[in-house]
């Protein structure tokens, strides 16, 4: 029997505006907010890449990804609400 190897996909890469890394040291809040936006892109894509990936991924591995995602997602979602409920709130 012949197996046919699907190419492993790469990832698309960043615009030139996205830079690699972010910074974690001390910065301007204006800065601060410029990654926040640059890490929303990122988060885009990557959902993006996760919804698309129908073809050339065996049904294990997508599974595994997508709960693993999902599980980051659910916590992150609820940290983010914490903050801006608390931010609210004042």
């Amino acid at each position: 029997m012949t197996t046919t190897r699907v190419p492993a996909r790469t990832a698309a890469p960043l615009p030139p505006e996205l830079p690699r890394r972010l910074s974690l040291l001390p910065m301007t809040t204006d800065e601060r907010l410029k990654q926040i936006e640059v890490l929303r892109q990122r988060i885009d894509q990557a959902v993006d890449f996760l919804c698309s990936t129908r073809n050339g991924t065996s049904a294990e591995a997508k599974e595994k990804a997508i709960v693993s995602f999902h599980e980051r997602m659910v916590l992150l979602e609820g940290q983010l609400s914490r903050i801006k409920e608390e931010l609210l709130l004042g």
